[in-house]
């Protein structure tokens, strides 16, 4: 899944990503001059894919897994809501890349992107 714009950040590492849990990521999304950006009305879009696929393994929209709210601003906030349903899709453990990107036609863009490492569990 390739990129262009948007802010690269790496998730899973330090935060033990446990397929088959349940699993919240808060995404705050800047401008380019570093403010909060006002996402009210938003159309987003969260995917997972395995690294080097483009077939998407997990996708959300707002309204369905993701709620635009407010963090350090005004609805600058996009809060991915992953339920154990969706992270058992990802059957095996590894690195999988991540993308948050509006949708809006005309206004598409990718807002934070990066790897994510999941782990299975101790016990099936």
């Amino acid at each position: 899944m390739a990129a262009s714009g948007g802010k690269r950040i790496d998730l899973g590492a330090d935060q033990n990503l446990i397929i088959g849990e349940d699993r919240t990521f808060e995404i705050r999304v800047l401008d380019s001059a570093g403010a909060v950006q006002v996402m009210t009305g938003w159309a987003l879009q969260f995917v997972i894919a395995k690294v080097a696929s483009q077939t998407a393994l997990i996708s959300l929209t707002v309204g369905s897994g993701i709620t635009i709210e407010n963090g350090a601003g005004t609805d600058d906030q996009a809060t991915c809501v992953l339920t154990d349903d969706n992270t058992n899709t990802l059957t095996d453990e590894g690195e999988y890349d991540y993308a948050l990107k509006r949708t809006d036609a005309g206004s598409e863009a990718y807002l934070q992107y990066g790897r994510m490492l999941w782990l299975k569990g101790a016990i099936a």
